[in-house]
C-alpha cells in the first residue's frame, strides 16, 4: 500500500503537464525493451494481435504490446504511477508533445522521435 499511496500523492501534487520524459528516458526505454525481448519478458501475444519477430530491431513490438507486457507491470510494481513520473519523480517542464499510434512498432517510434 505504501508505494501506491506515494504514487497517488505524486499524481495529485505534480500537475499532469509535468509528467514528461527526456531523450535519455526514451533511450533507456529502448535499451530496456530490447533486454526484455531477449529475456522473453516481451513476446508476441498468443492472440496474434502483434506478430512481431523477436529478432526485429527495426520495428519491434507494438507500443500496445510494450505497454501491456512491460510498462504496466513495472509501473504497477512501483505503486501504479505513470512511467514518466517513475523516471522523473519531481516532474519536468515539457517543451514538446508527441503522439503515437498504439500499433506502431516501438523501435520505429523511438527512432523517429530520437532523430527528429
Amino acid at each position: 500500500a505504501g508505494a501506491t499511496e506515494a504514487a497517488t500523492a505524486m499524481h495529485e501534487t505534480i500537475p499532469a503537464d509535468k509528467w514528461c520524459v527526456t531523450g535519455a528516458d526514451l533511450k533507456h526505454l529502448q535499451k530496456s525493451v530490447k533486454s526484455a525481448i531477449r529475456k522473453q519478458v516481451i513476446q508476441p501475444p498468443e492472440d496474434g494481435r502483434d506478430d512481431f519477430l523477436m529478432v526485429d530491431q527495426v520495428y519491434g513490438p507494438s507500443i500496445y504490446t510494450v505497454n501491456e507486457q512491460y510498462i504496466k507491470p513495472i509501473t504497477h510494481f512501483h505503486g501504479k504511477m505513470s512511467w514518466a513520473l517513475m523516471r522523473n519523480p519531481m516532474g519536468l517542464d515539457c517543451d514538446m508533445f508527441i503522439s503515437h499510434a498504439w500499433l506502431e512498432g516501438i523501435f520505429e517510434f523511438l527512432r523517429k522521435v530520437l532523430h527528429s
